[in-house]
């Protein structure tokens, strides 16, 4: 997805959202749009195509949560939750319904690998 619109688009919304909710859904935005930013306001910074969701529902990535450190592997909560900082943060910035389902996108497309989902194609075919 390329950020596009300007000063009026979703994208500078967020970027100018402050609260603690809103730096969480920015990071995974920013990684999301493989666009980390850079100096020591842009952390935490979530890698790249390596968030996934355990079979138990939770989301875990790579991240690095200060300039200077290690890289190390973080649990954001249930995607549930994280599904619910969206809508709020979605409200809060009153997003248009396009802008909505644009946000909602680059959040699905963060996700390399969801092990909830599971195929019972084996049974449906006996």
């Amino acid at each position: 997805m390329k950020v596009v619109g300007g000063l009026d688009s979703w994208q500078w919304k967020l970027l100018n959202a402050t609260d603690d909710n809103s730096r969480k859904c920015r990071a995974i935005v920013r990684s999301s749009l493989h666009n980390n930013g850079v100096g020591a306001h842009t952390f935490p910074r979530y890698a790249y195509d390596s968030a996934i969701i355990t079979p138990e529902g939770d989301v875990m990535t790579r991240a690095c949560m200060r300039q200077g450190d290690d890289t190390v592997t973080v649990t954001l909560g249930p995607v549930k939750e994280l599904i619910g900082d969206f809508r709020r943060l979605a409200d809060e910035l009153k997003l248009s319904d396009v802008d909505r389902m644009n946000l909602f996108l680059c959040f699905r497309q963060w996700f390399k690998k969801d092990y909830r989902a599971t195929s019972n194609m084996k049974d449906d075919y006996k």
